[in-house]
């Protein structure tokens, strides 16, 4: 029986930590936290977004819906 190996990286839409399958890895994912897509790559690469996310911000920006800011 095989387990499956994971990392964490932060989700480019709201910032949370993603558990992501190394095997998704290049592979759109989407956040369970703000339910954003992006493409899987590791924490230390540019994790370019979908279109649908990113409109999906904008029109959140618009509606005045923007999830709190939480400092680190």
């Amino acid at each position: 029986m095989s387990s499956a190996t994971y990392f964490v990286r932060g989700c480019p839409i709201c910032g949370r930590r993603v558990q992501i399958r190394v095997t998704d890895l290049g592979k759109e994912v989407r956040c369970r936290h703000c339910t954003g897509e992006f493409v899987a790559t590791e924490s230390g690469q540019p994790a370019p977004t979908t279109k649908q996310s990113i409109m999906q911000r904008v029109d959140e920006l618009l509606a005045g819906t923007e999830p709190p800011i939480h400092p680190r």
